[in-house]
């Protein structure tokens, strides 16, 4: 099962206040919108294994010349945030609603490449065995 969800953001520190942690007000809303996508596409939680593949795409700055566009390309999409932070963002997003525990996730896969905008999509399929990814 894929959904999408605008925009790119990565899990952010934890912020202290005498000495109680709490997640920033942005990575709340951005899983928020991650868990109302994958309901609205019709998700369900599973019970057995799960596999996720989360593709980020950037939008490549129209500010930079064709040759360097191509570049960038060629290179890959190293701007930030982090894949194991975009990774942490939504799978702290689907858990619940995906699945019941982190530990029904057998298989994570996290690309990050250039685009005309920015949004993540993902993918996430029942199972532990490899099988193409279900569009």
């Amino acid at each position: 099962m894929k959904f999408i969800v605008m925009g790119v953001k990565g899990k952010a520190r934890p912020r202290f206040v005498n000495g109680h942690a709490y997640t920033p007000q942005g990575t709340k809303k951005y899983e928020d919108q991650i868990k109302q996508a994958y309901l609205q596409a019709g998700g369900k939680v599973y019970e057995t294994a799960v596999r996720v593949r989360i593709k980020a795409h950037y939008r490549m700055p129209s500010s930079i010349s064709e040759k360097e566009a191509d570049q960038r390309f060629k290179d890959g999409c190293l701007k930030k945030p982090d894949v194991d932070n975009i990774a942490k963002a939504v799978m702290d997003g689907l858990h619940g609603v995906a699945y019941k525990d982190d530990k029904q996730v057998v298989k994570l896969v996290v690309e990050k490449e250039w685009d005309t905008f920015e949004f993540v999509e993902v993918w996430v399929n029942e199972g532990k065995e490899y099988k193409e990814w279900e569009e």
